[in-house]
């Protein structure tokens, strides 16, 4: 903000789980969408960071929005239609 405090843009999703920020978050028409980018063989283990990384995907669901793990640009396009 103009005194110099940092802001926090994702403290919009106040919740009490650790969370991670995905690769890829933003803002479209139909409102905010995050995706996590992982190579093209990964498949969900449930290691912690996967685990932040879901939360914070399903807080962006929770309030209306779109998001997922994708493991390539198809997958991110169905994400986002």
């Amino acid at each position: 903000d103009s005194r110099g405090v940092p802001i926090h843009f994702f403290r919009w999703l106040k919740n009490d789980l650790s969370m991670k920020l995905t690769d890829i978050f933003g803002c479209a028409k139909f409102g905010y969408f995050a995706l996590e980018a992982k190579h093209r063989h990964w498949h969900y283990t449930g290691t912690p960071r996967e685990k932040e990384q879901d939360a914070f995907i399903q807080a962006v669901r929770a309030t209306g929005g779109r998001g997922g793990f994708v493991t390539c640009a198809e997958q991110a396009l169905e994400i986002l239609k």
